[in-house]
């Protein structure tokens, strides 16, 4: 009877070892990439369609999402899911220390001159029809500074609301002229 029993025990073990791992145990999800544990593969994303695959010999290849073991599960969805939310708040951050530093430029450029002397030089500078990012670098940071309000920027700069950028990017050392000049 001891014998039966451990007989049937062993089987059980070996049955269970034998079986093919779950989607869920053979893939696992990281922060860029996904591992194959059954055989040791290493998927990163490539752009939203493709990955590349690097196989444990360091032999690598791109394939299509459609290619890929775990294509069309729930675990990988997720996975794409997390990960384009990544890189949107990426983008996202990205984009607001890129403004801020636009910003940042701006008021250094203008820390010595008054609100006052900046109006003049904007509308010297409106008269004389200088570029568009000039004088919006200039009107960005009498709004920013509280002197001038985005509605009367929209009169002052003789454009309508949706073409104002108050981010817009401007590098006076790429134009010939200095700003401001008094």
């Amino acid at each position: 009877m001891k014998k039966i029993i451990m007989s049937l025990f062993s089987v059980a073990i070996l049955f269970s070892c034998a079986q093919q791992q779950s989607e869920e145990d053979r893939f696992e999800y990281e922060n860029d990439r996904i591992v194959d544990t059954q055989t040791g593969d290493e998927y990163m994303i490539d752009d939203q369609d493709s990955y590349v695959v690097i196989h444990p010999d360091g032999e690598q290849e791109t394939v299509t999402y459609e290619e890929t073991p775990f294509y069309g599960t729930e675990a990988a969805d997720e996975f794409l899911e997390r990960y384009n939310n990544r890189m949107m708040e990426r983008k996202e951050t990205l984009m607001i220390e890129q403004k801020n530093k636009i910003k940042q430029a701006r008021k250094d450029r203008y820390a010595e001159y008054s609100d006052q002397e900046l109006v003049k030089q904007f509308n010297k500078l409106h008269q004389d029809l200088a570029p568009y990012e000039q004088q919006m670098d200039i009107m960005a940071e009498l709004v920013e500074r509280g002197a001038v309000t985005e509605e009367e920027a929209v009169e002052l700069m003789e454009v309508d609301q949706a073409d104002l950028n108050f981010d817009i990017y401007y590098d006076p050392e790429e134009n010939a002229e200095e700003v401001p000049a008094q």
